[in-house]
């Protein structure tokens, strides 16, 4: 079967001149790259991107203020033997826009690393209100998800996350907490026909103050994925950020 990779440059919701996309198909795998240059601030940010190939929506995301300013994100699909793509987005104040690149397709094989799954690996709870409330009081299975976070953010702006998975998922969704505070929803990735979980995006956390970051207080991410089957997988990934941080 084949798959698409596509490597997309988004602009603001205001387009302005130079935008560009690009969007590359190979024989089997798949690699997805988007960069939106737009602002996130407490009052606007991005709030939903899709993207369709042909009349069949490939991509499905949703996120808040915690998503990066001008965020780089990645995403995976089967391909759909189309010539275009069209990617749509909007922020939380309503606007919208989009963009439709042409695809570009190569002969080339591109191979993947399986991801080891053991569903008998030993079940966990987790009391944390937030993903309580979100699924309630499940059992999840650490298995079968690998998160790459750097061990050190220097940019807490801009914590680069990539999540992937051979899981039959309904959704992926991704947490994060810093140490003395609470647990924050960052974002979710809803499963379509086409999806491969092979994810990338920058989101931002609160830098720390100098206490904080000379006691080397750790933060922490949280993957979860809910499979089609109803079962619920979990990764935890620690991640220290920086002293301060830019959004950039």
């Amino acid at each position: 079967m084949k798959y698409l990779i596509a490597v997309l440059l988004l602009l603001p919701l205001t387009l302005t001149a130079g935008s560009k996309a690009k969007v590359k198909a190979y024989k089997n795998i798949t690699l997805v790259k988007a960069l939106i240059v737009h602002k996130s601030t407490n009052l606007e940010h991005i709030k939903h991107i899709e993207a369709f190939a042909g009349d069949k929506r490939v991509f499905n995301f949703h996120t808040n203020y915690y998503l990066s300013t001008n965020p780089m994100i990645k995403f995976a699909y089967k391909n759909q033997e189309v010539k275009s793509l069209t990617v749509q987005y909007s922020d939380n104040l309503g606007a919208s826009n989009f963009i439709t690149t042409t695809v570009k397709f190569s002969p080339k094989f591109r191979e993947s690393k399986n991801i080891e799954l053991q569903k008998k690996s030993a079940k966990v709870k987790l009391h944390i209100p937030v993903i309580k409330k979100m699924f309630g009081d499940v059992e999840f299975i650490e298995s079968g998800i690998e998160v790459f976070a750097p061990d050190f953010a220097a940019n807490s702006g801009a914590i680069p996350v990539s999540i992937r998975s051979e899981i039959d998922a309904k959704a992926v969704y991704l947490f994060a907490e810093q140490e003395g505070k609470e647990v924050k929803y960052i974002c979710h990735w809803v499963s379509t026909e086409s999806s491969i979980i092979d994810y990338h995006v920058k989101i931002k956390m609160d830098p720390h103050n100098y206490f904080d970051f000379a006691a080397e207080k750790r933060d922490s991410l949280f993957v979860i994925i809910e499979s089609k089957e109803g079962e619920y997988y979990l990764h935890r990934k620690s991640v220290q950020t920086s002293l301060a941080g830019t959004n950039i």
